[in-house]
């Protein structure tokens, strides 16, 4: 694994728009999922502090179609908040999943640790939800 470790959104946003473009050079039928950033942790028990951040959700893709946009469709491109919504929900399976399932997977370090998680993403994807239109009107912009 490679950390990258910046020190402004903008910046955070380009490396990771290059290490994904470099991704799907090597890969073209990679299948990927534009994060939507929560200033939340991801077990955050407080779910009112679990919220899409927009400035984050702008950075990002910014900075991923800078580098990602010449080859990516008009589909594509129309399906990244999209994107960032079922990957988010995906991983709130995989917790609700693994919870069910007596904690297996994931390490936990509590009781309910995996329900508390699951729930936190659950709450992202309903802000996201919320913000659906605000996203897709900026990439509109961007495109």
């Amino acid at each position: 694994m490679e950390i990258i470790i910046q020190s402004a959104a903008e910046a955070a946003a380009a490396a990771a728009a290059r290490v994904i473009a470099r991704l799907l050079r090597e890969k073209p039928n990679a299948v990927l999922g534009l994060a939507t950033g929560s200033p939340a942790k991801e077990d955050e028990r407080d779910l009112a502090k679990v919220k899409m951040q927009m400035p984050m959700f702008e950075a990002l893709a910014r900075g991923y179609l800078a580098s990602a946009g010449g080859f990516l469709t008009k589909t594509e491109k129309q399906f990244l908040p999209f994107s960032g919504k079922m990957i988010t929900f995906e991983i709130g399976i995989r917790f609700l999943t693994d919870f069910l399932a007596g904690d297996t997977y994931f390490k936990v370090h509590r009781g309910g640790h995996n329900l508390d998680r699951c729930r936190a993403q659950f709450k992202l994807v309903e802000s996201i939800e919320q913000q659906q239109e605000q996203m897709n009107k900026l990439l509109e912009k961007l495109r």
